[in-house]
């Protein structure tokens, strides 16, 4: 029954395919290294972790060479202690960079997690993955040496960071507040008490609350967009990020028009991946459909006032390849958001789920 409990977290929390060698930029000095993804907690439920030790095929890696980033926090596993664990809720993603190794990307590897969780005293709790290292090798970039090139030679690099920075985008009529991995969803901190505080904004009210874009291929299990992303950049009034996800690249810009009471989010999906994780029959070709999943709090509120329940209006114009979400049915006067995507080698199609 333990067995089958651990197969069973390691399939809900590990990212497969997210196993990959890196060459990793701090600063100066380039290193090798390697690179993997979690999508829930190495421990069960979560909880403060106060030591966290990385095996590779049995052989203990050391562990100043263990960098974590969490949606909370980058901190290296030689830094944690009881009186500096490093905290994991229930359904938090982690990525876990491994400096100064190169796995061997023709075998499958075993990579162990030991971690010991604060209050259980010497019980050390394994998590345990095994799989390839991805054929391509990812330029991971340790936050504090943003690179300053174009957005075309960033799409190829990873960022090591936790892109759970707010962020507020802007125009003269609206603006929202999204975090740095591109969700309308922000932790915010006002007067002591820390809540998520995303959403668009018409002064004086919030018109939606938190958003949240999930993503599935044909039938598959529903991922969320920010837990992916692997590299966030601002400018010049608008957000882009990108995702890799279920095998696929995925780069969405978010920005809020001028004059406009709302604001556009746009993915472009790139299919570089895909014949790798879909392998295509050669007699007889298939078409993968791409399923967009929103999240959506539908509340209206006058900033911290108690939520008034309201209705959205969505309409779906073909020739632009835009959903529209409204608050209301009539247009120019409703608070309302875009989404608009482009991909020439998929099927894609769109699901709303409003959560009032």
């Amino acid at each position: 029954m333990t067995r089958t409990l651990d197969k069973t977290h390691t399939v809900l929390s590990y990212v497969e395919g997210s196993l990959k060698n890196a060459i990793v930029m701090n600063e100066d000095v380039k290193e090798n290294g390697f690179i993997f993804s979690l999508i829930n907690p190495p421990v069960p439920l979560g909880g403060n972790i106060v030591s966290l030790d990385i095996y590779v095929d049995e052989l203990p890696m050391s562990k100043k060479s263990i960098q974590i980033a969490t949606s909370d926090t980058i901190v290296n596993a030689s830094a944690l202690s009881e009186t500096r664990p490093i905290q994991f809720k229930p359904f938090q993603s982690a990525r876990f960079l491994v400096i100064g190794v190169e796995l061997d990307n023709q075998k499958k590897h075993k990579i162990t997690i030991m971690s010991k969780l604060e209050g259980f005293e010497q019980i050390i709790i394994p998590f345990t993955l095994v799989d390839y290292t991805s054929n391509r090798k990812e330029k991971v970039i340790i936050s504090s040496n943003l690179p300053e090139e174009s957005d075309s030679q960033v799409y190829g690099e990873t960022m090591f960071m936790n892109f759970a920075s707010p962020l507020v985008l802007s125009g003269r009529k609206a603006y929202i507040v999204c975090s740095s991995n591109g969700a309308l969803s922000a932790n915010w901190t006002w007067m002591g008490v820390r809540y998520d505080n995303g959403g668009l904004y018409v002064p004086p009210a919030r018109a939606f609350g938190r958003i949240i874009v999930e993503i599935s291929v044909d039938e598959g299990v529903r991922k969320r967009l920010p837990n992916f992303v692997i590299s966030s950049r601002h400018e010049n009034g608008s957000l882009c990020t990108h995702h890799e996800v279920a095998g696929i690249r995925v780069k969405r810009t978010l920005f809020v028009p001028i004059e406009s009471k709302g604001f556009v989010q746009i993915l472009n999906f790139d299919p570089e991946k895909i014949n790798e994780l879909f392998p295509l029959n050669t007699k007889k070709q298939t078409t993968k459909k791409i399923r967009v999943h929103f999240l959506i709090d539908g509340n209206i509120t006058s900033y911290g006032l108690a939520a008034i329940s309201q209705s959205n209006f969505s309409k779906y114009y073909k020739s632009e390849n835009c959903l529209q979400i409204r608050t209301i049915a009539k247009k120019g006067v409703a608070h309302y958001f875009d989404y608009r995507y482009f991909s020439k080698e998929f099927e894609t199609l769109q699901d709303t789920n409003r959560f009032f």
